[in-house]
C-alpha cells in the first residue's frame, strides 16, 4: 500500500503541527536522540490521527535501561512504534559513524531497547536498524557494508524485531537501480535469515538542497528535490516498503520547509501527492510504445510509468521522463482528471512529457501502451 507516508521531524513542536496536518501525512518520524518532545505535542499529533514513530540512534554512553525505561514511561500510550539504530555498519574509520561499537554491543543494547519496550507495552512495535548498507551495497562503485549486517542477524536480532529499518539513498550513489538492488539485496539476506515475511521500511531517505560540501555528489535544486521525493516513494511502493520516511521537515538543506520556515517545492509536491495517492494499491509499471521518430523510440526506455489503484476502482497513472529530455504529447482520451506534480489541473490538448511527474486518472484500461504517449 501507498497510504503510509512519513516524514522527520527533529525538535518537534506546536508550531508546525499546522504544516504537518496540511501535509495530511500518515506519520511523524521523531528522532529522540536530539531531545525529548513534550507529551502534549504528541497529543496534538495522534488527534489528526497520525502515527508517531520514536527513533532513537542509540549513544552507549547515555543510552542503558534507565533511560529506557523513563522514555517508555513518558511515551506509554503516545508513541507505539519505535526504531532503534542509525547507520551502525559504518565504521569509525569512515565519515558519519555514530556506532563505534561492534555487532555484538548493537544487539545486547537493542534487545535491553526491546525488553523494555515491550515490558511496559506489549503492543509497542519495535524495529532496528537504520541500516546504509542496502545504500552502500558492493555495486555501482560504492563499497559493501553487508558484513556487518550479517554479524548482527548472526547474533539473532532479526527474531527479536518486529520490523526492519533502512536508510535508503539513491542520487550519488548510482541512481534508482541502486535503491531497486540494494533493497532486493537486503530481502535476499533476510530470507537466508528466515525473516523475509517481516515488514522492510525505510527509516530516512532525501536529498538536500545545499549544505555540506560532502553532500556535492547529491546535492540538487529545490526542484529537483521535489521531483526525487516522488520518484523515491514510488520506487518504495514498487518494491514493497511498508512505509517510507522523508528527511526531513525543516533544514536549511535537507528540509521540504528551510531553515527560515519557507515551503520549498517538495512541500507542495509532497501534499499533493499524498492528496493523489493516499490509500492506492501499487500495481504495476507499463512500457510506453513510441511513434515513428528514432528518437523517439530511444526516448521510451527513459520513460517510467506506474499504475497505482484508487480504493474507489479507478486507476491513477504516473508519467516522467528522464535524462533532462523533453517531449510534447497529446492529452489522452478518456481520463477523468489530471494534474501536475504541484496539484495543478492540465489544460490543453497537449501537454509536456518531462522530468517532473504527471497524474492522470481514468477507468481501468483506458491508458495502455497502444494510446498513450503517442504525438
Amino acid at each position: 500500500m501507498l497510504e503510509q507516508f512519513g516524514i522527520n521531524v527533529s525538535a518537534l513542536s506546536h508550531s508546525c503541527v499546522y504544516d504537518l496536518n496540511a501535509l495530511n501525512v500518515d506519520l511523524v518520524q521523531v528522532p529522540i536522540h536530539l531531545g525529548l518532545p513534550d507529551e502534549y505535542v504528541i497529543d496534538m499529533i495522534a488527534d489528526t490521527d497520525t502515527h508517531v514513530i520514536g527513533k532513537l540512534v542509540p549513544d552507549p554512553k547515555i543510552h542503558d535501561r534507565k533511560f529506557f525505561q523513563g522514555l517508555f514511561k513518558r511515551y506509554r500510550g503516545r508513541i507505539k512504534i519505535w526504531d532503534f539504530g542509525g547507520e551502525p555498519e559504518t565504521r569509525p574509520d569512515q565519515p558519519g559513524c555514530r556506532w563505534t561499537g561492534t555487532a555484538k554491543d548493537f544487539v545486547s543494547l537493542f534487545r535491553q531497547f526491546r525488553d523494555v519496550a515491550k515490558s511496559y507495552d506489549w503492543g509497542n512495535q519495535v524495529g532496528a536498524g537504520g541500516f546504509l548498507a542496502p545504500t552502500f551495497n558492493g555495486l555501482f562503485g560504492n563499497e559493501s557494508r553487508f558484513g556487518f549486517l550479517e554479524e548482527i542477524f548472526s547474533e539473532g536480532i532479526g527474531h527479536e524485531c518486529d520490523f526492519f529499518s533502512i536508510n535508503m539513498y539513491v542520487r550519488g550513489y548510482g541512481g534508482c537501480k541502486n535503491f531497486v538492488a540494494g533493497i532486493l539485496m537486503f530481502k535476499e539476506m533476510l530470507a537466508r535469515y528466515s525473516q523475509h515475511r517481516k515488514s522492510i521500511v525505510v527509516s530516512e531517505t532525501g536529498v538536500p538542497c545545499g549544505g555540506d560540501p560532502k553532500f556535492l555528489h547529491i546535492i540538487q535544486t529545490p526542484e529537483r528535490q521535489a521531483i526525487s521525493l516522488i520518484e523515491t516513494h514510488l520506487a518504495c511502493a514498487l518494491l514493497g516498503i511498508d512505509y517510507s520516511i522523508w528527511y526531513t521537515y525543516r533544514h536549511l538543506a535537507w528540509g521540504i520547509v528551510n531553515e527560515n520556515g519557507t515551503k520549498r517545492p517538495a512541500f507542495a509536491a509532497f501534499q499533493n501527492m499524498i492528496r493523489v495517492l493516499k490509500g492506492c494499491q501499487y500495481k504495476h509499471t507499463l512500457k510506453a510504445l513510441p511513434s515513428g521518430s528514432v528518437q523517439e523510440r530511444w526516448l521510451t526506455d527513459k520513460i517510467s510509468w506506474h499504475v497505482l489503484a484508487r480504493p474507489d476502482g479507478k486507476e491513477v497513472h504516473i508519467v516522467y521522463l528522464s535524462g533532462g529530455n523533453s517531449l510534447p504529447r497529446l492529452m489522452p482520451a478518456g481520463i477523468s482528471g489530471s494534474c501536475d506534480m504541484y496539484g495543478s489541473a492540465l489544460a490543453g490538448n497537449i501537454f509536456m512529457l518531462d522530468a517532473a511527474p504527471k497524474y492522470f486518472a481514468a477507468d481501468p484500461g483506458v491508458l495502455h501502451p497502444l494510446n498513450f504517449l503517442v504525438y
